[in-house]
């Protein structure tokens, strides 16, 4: 404890020596002491567990530090007496514990203090980004810490957009979800993109495919199997709304086949390309007529090809499939998915919304569950559209910085861009989700989590590649909406195994974890997969004869 002794008889007589202390005291003793615990309040914020510590150095440092060191005493505070005169104190600060674990729920203005504490590494990536030269902080660094950056950012946006939905209409609420909420991906593929235009290099659309291919996987695969093994080892059992998830399965199957339409279309009808290909010779041993000696000849048989692959481009460089064909049909497909989209909106949240959730909502509050299906506003509407516009910004300017220092991550680690793309690339957006999904889980809601997962998905497919591809039309950047055989084959598979899932509309630990297992599965072989070399990232984007694949691990 710590007191101030109020016994005026002595101030009095030592009034002149103590305002000389007090005087020497704030010169030399506060700015070190300042600098000291604010460090440590810094350090024990961040970790969370250990904020009752840093609100006792934040009483020091706004208020017990500038009192006279004299008239501060630390120990048993209380009432005490000596020589008959009765001496009283005051308690202003008092320290009951140092460290709780339960602080991980703890809010700084309706935001978690994990993800706001998170806020930090915005920060740090921008000024570090913008001001250090490369050879002082390495490309890496900062390329990790503007990933890490978009995660606090995604889950501001997301708070600002359900703040101002849950104070407009029905309409109002669908159109910033439909855009906003796709904000961070797509701003983050339209400057990987356009650096890849500016550098000559194709592995930047590599990337984004790949990110995209990795968000839907993450929202099919992980955030529900997520949510289902944690809320499973709560509780033995967890149900979740079936006609709902009907529905996200209906607009999966419609996102999926509009999305790889293109691809199965170029792989019917596009062009062999191979890297190389060598002639193959049998030998063949023939009797001449008239003659006992037979004779050897050597015949081609065919020729032995390597790293061959579907290509838009037929001979001398001929576009005629793309642009006549498999153009037309993307600007199609890129019309009439935000449509699809939107009936979906329509129908689950306002012609249909009682059919598809009052009954499985009324049995939730039977069981006494977790209830609620739409969000509650945290901030006003002015709040929360400052809040969108700033990350929109900071969102940019971390993006730019990936975008500039992902190649040399990539020399670094050795990982393929494949790789790189299905994990950090997406992961990172989707973490909010994930936390909200296991949020929910516990709650023994794990119907949201299962919600908050298709509905990602469906966005990526209906709403962030057609806005990719109104983009490529405005300013073109080479985006083509033809996928690697490997992303169309783990997404299609991934749709067939959650729709196998929904069938019963129960969960447990065992389904959830069958279906992360298949997400670490499809890792794997990301993990393990050859690179082709318009894949590779390169210097100065010039090809480099020397080297034709890579392996990643």
């Amino acid at each position: 404890m710590v007191c101030v002794p109020h016994s005026t008889n002595q101030w009095t007589c030592l009034l002149i020596q103590k305002r000389r202390l007090s005087y020497l005291w704030l010169a030399l003793g506060v700015p070190v002491l300042l600098i000291v615990h604010c460090v440590v309040w810094a350090v024990c914020w961040f970790f969370v567990v250990s904020i009752p510590t840093a609100k006792l150095n934040s009483k020091m440092i706004t208020k017990i530090l500038y009192l006279p060191p004299d008239e501060v005493q630390i120990g048993d505070c209380g009432r005490s007496s000596g020589s008959g005169n009765e001496q009283m104190s005051e308690i202003i600060m008092y320290a009951h514990r140092s460290i709780k674990v339960y602080y991980y729920k703890y809010a700084v203005d309706g935001v978690n203090v994990i993800l706001a504490n998170l806020l930090t590494f915005v920060i740090l990536s921008i000024i570090l980004g913008y001001s250090v030269d490369n050879t002082v902080i390495s490309g890496v660094t900062k390329c990790i810490l503007s990933v890490l950056a978009i995660i606090p950012l995604t889950y501001y946006i997301g708070m600002a957009i359900t703040s101002i939905s849950a104070q407009s209409s029905f309409a109002v609420g669908a159109i910033l979800n439909a855009t906003f909420g796709s904000m961070v991906e797509v701003i983050l593929f339209i400057i990987m993109l356009k650096k890849g235009r500016d550098s000559g290099q194709e592995c930047y659309q590599e990337l984004v495919k790949s990110s995209l291919t990795g968000a839907i996987l993450c929202s099919i695969l992980f955030i529900p199997g997520v949510s289902m093994v944690i809320g499973g080892l709560k509780f033995r059992t967890q149900k979740f709304n079936p006609k709902s998830a009907n529905i996200s399965a209906s607009l999966l199957f419609v996102a999926i086949v509009g999305v790889f339409a293109p691809t199965v279309f170029s792989k019917i009808f596009g062009s062999l390309k191979c890297q190389g290909c060598e002639r193959i010779y049998k030998e063949f041993t023939v009797h001449e007529p008239g003659s006992s000696i037979p004779a050897t000849i050597n015949n081609s048989v065919g020729f032995l090809c390597q790293q061959c692959e579907q290509s838009l481009q037929g001979l001398h460089g001929d576009r005629t499939l793309y642009t006549k064909h498999i153009e037309p049909l993307v600007y199609a497909i890129s019309l009439i998915l935000p449509i699809a989209y939107l009936i979906g909106l329509v129908f689950t949240m306002k012609t249909h919304s009682a059919h598809v959730f009052e009954e499985f909502e009324l049995q939730l509050k039977e069981e006494n569950a977790a209830n609620g299906h739409h969000g509650t506003a945290q901030w006003s509407r002015i709040k929360s559209t400052i809040i969108l516009l700033l990350c929109a910004v900071a969102i940019a300017l971390c993006a730019d910085l990936i975008s500039e220092n992902i190649q040399p991550l990539l020399e670094k680690t050795g990982i393929s861009e494949y790789f790189i793309g299905v994990t950090m690339l997406s992961l990172v957006s989707e973490l909010p989700e994930v936390v909200n999904g296991v949020q929910f889980a516990l709650q023994n809601n794990v119907n949201l989590g299962i919600e908050i997962g298709c509905s990602t998905a469906i966005q990526v497919c209906l709403v962030q590649i057609p806005l990719l591809v109104l983009v490529n039309l405005i300013y073109p950047m080479g985006f083509y909406v033809v996928f690697n055989d490997v992303h169309l084959w783990a997404v299609i598979f991934s749709v067939v195994i959650i729709n196998y899932i929904f069938q019963d509309g129960k969960s447990d630990y065992f389904q959830g974890s069958i279906v992360v297992f298949i997400y670490i599965l499809l890792m794997c072989m990301y993990l393990f997969m050859l690179t082709p070399e318009h894949a590779l990232c390169h210097n100065d984007g010039r090809h480099v004869s020397n080297v034709t694949s890579r392996i990643s691990f």
